[in-house]
């Protein structure tokens, strides 16, 4: 008795890679914009803040 299989095989490895780089790069300016003396905020197209480090929380007077 003989079975056959049909299959595709993809090489994701540089995919993997990329994500991995990206994640690094992510964290990297996470841990540098969380630990910046300068207040760094960030805003989306209709004006609300999205991201606003602990100094720009600071100087603002404003909380999580």
């Amino acid at each position: 008795m003989s079975h056959q299989s049909d299959g595709v095989a993809t090489d994701i490895t540089q995919q993997v890679l990329a994500e991995n780089r990206l994640q690094e790069q992510s964290l990297f300016f996470q841990t540098l914009a969380n630990h910046s003396p300068t207040g760094l905020s960030r805003t989306d197209a209709q004006g609300y803040c999205t991201f606003a480090n602990a100094q720009a929380l600071k100087i603002t007077g404003l909380s999580e």
